[in-house]
């Protein structure tokens, strides 16, 4: 009888373990997709702020190591006729790059996230439309993803 007890115990404990583990691990995924989510936001805000020269509403998407050094930034001269994403992809190899070689070396990992974003645009005035590549580096600043670094 206390075998079967302590068997049943074991049951039970060993279920309960295992739909905590599933509400943990549902937990971290709708938090990912969050994060993703907004990520992508902040790469299609950049890029919205750039076509409109809105130079206020991108210092707003940088982190705080990003905005000092955009104290004096301008945009330049460009007119965009459109810029058109074509995908955000998620690249982990741009964390890797950015936590051995760049300013993440002492950030956790799971506060970076890596973009590959491909993207073609046009600008007034020219015929071509331009296809290019740019990668995309975002921190978690106060809950917040921000744009920390991009580039080639």
């Amino acid at each position: 009888m206390k075998k079967t007890a302590i068997l049943g115990l074991i049951f039970l404990l060993l279920i309960s373990g295992c739909i905590g583990t599933n509400s943990s691990i549902e937990q971290y995924n709708k938090q990912y997709k969050n994060d993703d989510e907004q990520c992508k936001r902040a790469i299609t805000d950049y890029f919205q702020a750039v076509k409109t020269h809105d130079l206020d509403r991108l210092k707003s998407l940088y982190s705080t190591e990003r905005r000092k050094m955009a104290q004096n930034a301008s945009l330049g001269e460009d007119e965009y006729e459109f810029i058109n994403i074509s995908q955000i992809v998620p690249d982990k190899s741009v964390v890797y790059e950015y936590m051995t070689f760049g300013r993440g070396k002492n950030k956790k990992e799971e506060d970076i996230k890596g973009y590959k974003v491909d993207f073609e645009f046009k600008l007034k005035n020219k015929a071509k439309v331009v296809q290019d590549h740019f990668k995309f580096i975002l921190v978690k600043e106060s809950g917040n993803w921000k744009i920390d670094d991009f580039g080639h």
